[in-house]
């Protein structure tokens, strides 16, 4: 198949997701765990273990406290404030907040929607964690943030 194609730069981009995701597990099994590096190391036992896609997505739960559509806002100010910020809701709302470089955290905001950037894979692409990403649902997993404004939440 010629590296050009839709479906070679889709493998490549897999790749790049599962090498992060075990570089994870390999740093983080020498110490305890806790918190986000737990949440990896589990995505990466996952993946170990086929319970996840090969495309390197793990499903996360639904964030507490927060709506069951359009949750995207919600479940961001979860995820970096540990709880449920009522006038973080809507995307347009994490504008507010200081332009950053990506980073461990920072937030990727664009016009209906953001999401937490965890670790870098490469270029424009970064594991993430993506509320609502889709029919509902929460995933880890590897996007772009090409076209996103990237924000410090402080």
């Amino acid at each position: 198949m010629p590296s050009s194609t839709p479906e070679a730069y889709q493998l490549k981009q897999e790749i790049k997701g599962l090498t992060v995701m075990l570089q994870t597990l390999n740093s983080a099994l020498p110490i305890q765990a806790q918190g986000d590096d737990m949440r990896l190391v589990l995505i990466c036992t996952w993946l170990i273990a086929g319970l996840v896609s090969a495309n390197a997505t793990a499903y996360l739960s639904h964030p507490g406290g927060c709506p069951r559509r359009a949750f995207c806002g919600c479940g961001a100010a979860v995820e970096v404030f540990g709880k449920p910020v009522r006038n973080l809701w809507l995307a347009a709302a994490w504008y507010k907040f200081p332009r950053s470089q990506p980073g461990y955290n920072t937030v990727a905001v664009r016009r209906h929607h953001v999401f937490v950037l965890k670790r870098h894979v490469g270029g424009n692409n970064w594991l993430v964690h993506d509320y609502n990403s889709g029919r509902g649902l929460s995933r880890a997993h590897v996007r772009s943030i090409a076209g996103y404004t990237i924000v410090r939440p402080t």
